[in-house]
C-alpha cells in the first residue's frame, strides 16, 4: 500500500479494481497488507512508473521465478488512493514454517533453503539491486507440502540500485556497513543478512537461542553429559553423527557470510560454489576450515550466529 498511515477499507468480498475481489486477508506488514485475490475481469488499470518498487519489479519481471527463486510480479493497480502489487500466490514465510513445525530446518533442508536464496541474491546482483529487507519472513515457502522446501524471495519495499539512496534495513539485520554510515551501500548488505535469515530457522526459539548463546561465549560450550540430560538439546543443537564435516563447514560458511569487511565477505556466487552446499567437499577445504575456526565442537555443535 501508498500510505501506510491511512489503512484501506479492506474486508473479504471488497472490490480492489475492476478486476479483483478480495477472498482473504493473509497478513500485514509495516508497510501494507496481503490479499487473496479473485480475478473477476481481465482489465487491469495501470500506475506510475516512478514508484520506487515498481520500478525495480519491472526490471525484474523478465525472470523466471522457479529459477531465480525470486516472487513473480504480475502487475499494479490503486485502491483507495493506495498503491496495491499482485503476485503469484505462495504459501507460508519461513519464520511461520519453522514455528508451526515445531522444530528447526535439517541440515539437508537448510542447505536447500541456503542454495535457493543465494541463487535469488545472485540475480539481484546481476540487476546491481539490493533487497535490504531479507529476514524468514520475507523468504516464503511455495507449497509446504512440496518436498525438498521451495522457496522466493519477496517484500521488495525497502530494495534499491546500488548508487541510489537506500531507506533503511530491517533491526536486527543491520549489516555494519549500513549502521557505520558506509555510501554507497552494495549488495553486500544482502548477503550478511541472508546469514542471520537463514541460520536462525534451525532454532524454534530465537530469544532463549540468544540466551544460551551468551552463555556459551561466557562460559564455553557444556559437556555432551550435560546435552545428553536435556530434553530440548535438539533444540539449539545439531548432532554430529556420521557427517561432521557439514557441520565445520556450514560454520565456516556463516563466517564468510558474517565477515565485518563488505570487501572481504563472501559473494552469492562464491556461497553457491562453497563445500557446505556441494555433495562431494574437498578434504583440502575442510582442513583449511578446522585450521581456522574458533568454535568449539565437541559431539553436538552449537552454531553461534
Amino acid at each position: 500500500m501508498d500510505d501506510p498511515s491511512e489503512e484501506p477499507d479492506l474486508s473479504i468480498g471488497t472490490f480492489l479494481s475492476e478486476s479483483l475481489q478480495v477472498m482473504d486477508l493473509l497478513g500485514e506488514g509495516a508497510f501494507g497488507h496481503v490479499t487473496k485475490c479473485f480475478i473477476t475481469k481481465k482489465k487491469f488499470p495501470g500506475l506510475p512508473v516512478e514508484k520506487n518498487e515498481l520500478v525495480i519489479l519491472k526490471e525484474l519481471r523478465s525472470l523466471d521465478p522457479d529459477t531465480s527463486n525470486i516472487i513473480k510480479w504480475k502487475d499494479s493497480f490503486t485502491y483507495q488512493d493506495h498503491m496495491c502489487m499482485r503476485y503469484e500466490l505462495l504459501d507460508q514465510d519461513l519464520h511461520n514454517y519453522v514455528k508451526a513445525r515445531g522444530e528447526g530446518l535439517l541440515i539437508p533442508e537448510l542447505k536447500s533453503v541456503i542454495r535457493q536464496v543465494a541463487t535469488a541474491l545472485q540475480y539481484l546482483r546481476s540487476f546491481k539491486i539490493v533487497h535490504a529487507d531479507i529476514r524468514p519472513e520475507n523468504i516464503m515457502i511455495v507449497d509446504r507440502r512440496q518436498q525438498p522446501i521451495r522457496v522466493r524471495l519477496v517484500d521488495f519495499g525497502l530494495a534499491f540500485q546500488i548508487g541510489d539512496r537506500p531507506f533503511f534495513q530491517a533491526t536486527g539485520y543491520r549489516a555494519p556497513e549500513v549502521l557505520l554510515g558506509f555510501q554507497p551501500l552494495t549488495e553486500a548488505i544482502d548477503l550478511r543478512s541472508s546469514t542471520f535469515a537463514t541460520a536462525s530457522t534451525i532454532f524454534v526459539n530465537e530469544e532463549e537461542y540468544d540466551e544460551l548463546s551468551q552463555i556459551i561465549q561466557c562460559h564455553g560450550q557444556p559437556s555432551d553429559e550435560i546435552l545428553d540430560r536435556g530434553k530440548d538439546t535438539a533444540s539449539y543443537f545439531c548432532e554430529q553423527v556420521d557427517d561432521p564435516e557439514d557441520k565445520n563447514l556450514f560454520a565456516d560458511l556463516l563466517k564468510r557470510m558474517m565477515q565485518l569487511d563488505q570487501d572481504e565477505r563472501i559473494t552469492p556466487l562464491e556461497v553457491l560454489q562453497h563445500p557446505f552446499l556441494n555433495e562431494s567437499s574437498p578434504q583440502d577445504s575442510l582442513a583449511n576450515v578446522i585450521k581456522n575456526r574458533d568454535i568449539p565442537f565437541t559431539g553436538l555443535l552449537f552454531v553461534p550466529l
